[in-house]
Formats: C-alpha cells, sequence, structure tokens
C-alpha cells in the first residue's frame, strides 16, 4: 500500500479545532465567533454541505417496524448521558474557514469533472420501506463526503484519505471485544483508504472502522424514544427497541474501539460517543436533522455537516484523545451484567400495543355510533 506523505495526526493539528471539548451547543440567538459570517456560492462545496436532504422519506406503511436482530451484551440505560457538549455548526465552518487552504477547496465552484461525481439534487425515488432502501438512497451523501474528504487531503498534502462506506470495507474487530462480535457489522464504515490493495481477501480484516455507524427507520427507532431525556422515553417502560438499537450501536463501537458512533434513520442523525469508564457508558448527541439548511449564523447543524466533521476532523486524529478508545467487551459479568432482551419479549411487547389500539379504536366506533343515534 502507499504510504502517507504526512501522518494523519499531522493533518488533524494543522486544522487546529479540538473536538474533544467543543463548546456548549447554542440553541438560541447566534454564534459567537468574532467573523463576519459569510454565504456559500451557489455551485460549491459548502453550499453542497448547506444544502438540506429532502429525498429520504420513509414509504407510509401500517403495523410495527422491525429493527435487525441482535444477540450481544446488553447496556444499562441508566448509563446513557446528554451529550451537552455536541459540536456547533460555528465549529464545522472553523474547519475550513480558519485553514486557508480547506477555504479555497469550500468555498471555490467546483469543477464539471468534480461536479459529475456527486448527485446534488434530490433524485425520482420512493418506496423507501426497509432499513436496505434506506442504505442505498444514504449513498449519494456518500458521495458527496468523500468528494470533499479526498479533495481536502489533496490540499493538506496527504496521499491517503477518510472515506466513508459500506461496514465489510473496515472489518478490524480488537482483541478484547465480546465472544462472537465478528457475527454482524454495522451498515456503514468510515476508514482511512490508502489503495485498491485493501479490499482485497483478508486485508479488510486490518482496516480499522474509526467511526461506525447503523441505518434504522424513522417509525422503528428515533431519537424522541431514546435516553434520557427523549419527548416518547418513558423510564419507568421496559423500552425495549431503545435498549436493543443502543446496545447494537455501542456493540459496534466497542470491537472497532471507536470512540464515537452513529444512528441513521430517513429524518435525523443521532450520534454518541463511548466514555472511558467503563462498558455501555455512552453520551448522546441531540437529534440532527437531514432536511434543514445548514447555519452557522444561527445555530442551525445539519446532518451533512456534523458527518463531515467526524470524518475530517475526528477520524483523521490518531491522538490519544482522537478516533480511538479501547474495547471494554472482555469486561467480566459483575463488571458489565448482562441484560438480555428476548425476541418473545418484543413480541409480547408488540402485540400488548396492538390490542390496546384494537381497543381504543372499538371504543371509538361505538361512542360515535351513539352520538349519532343521539342527534
Amino acid at each position: 500500500m502507499s504510504q502517507h506523505r504526512r501522518s494523519t495526526s499531522e493533518v488533524s493539528a494543522k486544522t487546529s479545532v479540538h473536538h474533544m471539548a467543543p463548546r456548549k451547543s447554542q440553541r438560541t440567538g447566534k454564534a459567537k465567533r468574532k467573523v463576519k459570517f459569510s454565504k456559500a456560492k451557489e455551485g460549491s462545496l459548502w453550499h453542497v454541505f448547506k444544502a438540506p436532504i429532502k429525498h429520504l422519506r420513509q414509504a407510509p406503511m401500517r403495523g410495527q417496524a422491525k429493527t435487525s436482530d441482535y444477540n450481544g451484551r446488553y447496556i444499562d440505560i441508566k448509563d446513557v448521558k446528554c451529550w451537552d457538549d455536541f459540536i456547533t455548526p460555528e465549529e464545522v465552518e472553523a474547519l475550513w474557514m480558519d485553514n486557508p487552504d480547506l477555504k479555497t477547496i469550500f468555498e471555490r465552484r467546483l469543477k464539471p469533472a468534480e461536479t459529475g461525481k456527486i448527485l446534488t439534487a434530490a433524485p425520482v425515488t420512493g418506496g423507501l420501506r426497509d432499513e436496505h432502501a434506506l442504505e442505498l438512497e444514504w449513498h449519494s451523501v456518500h458521495h458527496q463526503l468523500n468528494l470533499a474528504l479526498k479533495l481536502c487531503a489533496e490540499a493538506m498534502g496527504s496521499s491517503g484519505h477518510v472515506m466513508i462506506g459500506p461496514g465489510s470495507n473496515a472489518q478490524k474487530i480488537s482483541s478484547d471485544a465480546e465472544p462472537d462480535a465478528h457475527r454482524k457489522r454495522p451498515d456503514f464504515a468510515v476508514y482511512l483508504y490508502l489503495d485498491d490493495s485493501q479490499y482485497n481477501g483478508d486485508n479488510v480484516k486490518q482496516v480499522d472502522n474509526r467511526v461506525p455507524g447503523d441505518a434504522k427507520q424513522f417509525r422503528a427507532i428515533r431519537r424522541s424514544m431514546l435516553p434520557p431525556d427523549g419527548k416518547d422515553f418513558n423510564k419507568k417502560n421496559r423500552n425495549l427497541k431503545a435498549i436493543k438499537v443502543l446496545s447494537q450501536i455501542h456493540g459496534y463501537m466497542d470491537r472497532h474501539e471507536a470512540r464515537y458512533g452513529y444512528i441513521l434513520n430517513n429524518e435525523e442523525l443521532v450520534f454518541l460517543r463511548r466514555r472511558d469508564t467503563g462498558w455501555g457508558q455512552l453520551d448522546i448527541s441531540p437529534a440532527i436533522r437531514h432536511d434543514v439548511e445548514a447555519d452557522a449564523e444561527n445555530g442551525i447543524l445539519n446532518s451533512k455537516y456534523a458527518l463531515f466533521y467526524f470524518l475530517h476532523q475526528v477520524a483523521n486524529d490518531d491522538s490519544p484523545s482522537g478516533w480511538r478508545l479501547q474495547s471494554f467487551g472482555t469486561e467480566t459479568q459483575d463488571e458489565a451484567p448482562r441484560q438480555r432482551v428476548s425476541s418473545i419479549a418484543f413480541r409480547k411487547e408488540a402485540k400488548a400495543k396492538a390490542t390496546w389500539l384494537q381497543v381504543g379504536k372499538e371504543k371509538l366506533v361505538k361512542l360515535f355510533g351513539s352520538m349519532a343515534n343521539f342527534l
């Protein structure tokens, strides 16, 4: 494989934006950065990233949405905390606004040969009935991100660059991962690309997945259902879906020794951060919407901005405070208790909800029938 002309840690240092302790997100008012905010030029890479994503809406369907099977170790939802100092759109724009080389890349109009490599308008699509359909439609966003990451790496003098792609492209698993961690893999991988030989045979088993991600249907799982502050989350309930989904992405992060990971659905992106205090210790970001235009001046973050930050700034950082965090998969039973959530329990909960809805429907029919007779 070809080698970097400059190390990824040097590249990260040159960008000079420390990602481990960003300012607390500003939910009101304007950002504090003492610069004049600029508008992105149409046809530029900046304009591409600011633009909303509006073609991922799920198909209308009835019934309970399914999530993929998971048979690994479960986390305790009491260990999930809010990620209060999550990144701001201002910090994302600082990656190129404060770096002359990257500023040129982001502000100039893309060349015809570059625009030919990406899709910038909403495609003609439909029928996003399941997770696989969502993954396929999301690939157009990967192409935009990969073009930006390649151009940035070239501007920074690196022969290799971070890429985002299918989970099968980066299969290295920690020796400390929980038993049978190899049986399933995440939908998405963020990895260092050097040359095509890394995709051959078992070479993919030597490639780190630096920020694993997983796709879910919005109707199956969304930020409002997740602890500790989701509006649809009730700590008195069993919250089986939330436990299952968070355990799954945490398991992927742990086995790949990744500090960060994310969940993607049809409408939003949710980032997670493992804490270094043991198994199941997670910080969870607010929901980051796809369908909004990023606006640093007004504090609006969209999913492309957030992903670019973590791919360019975090995944390039090989320092001890960067993307890597040791696996805790081999902790003993006492140190990391297992909470098995069986498929039977999920079916019972789904059946109970369906029964409750049917009873409510029958009561409404009787009520309206009585009102009609009265009138």
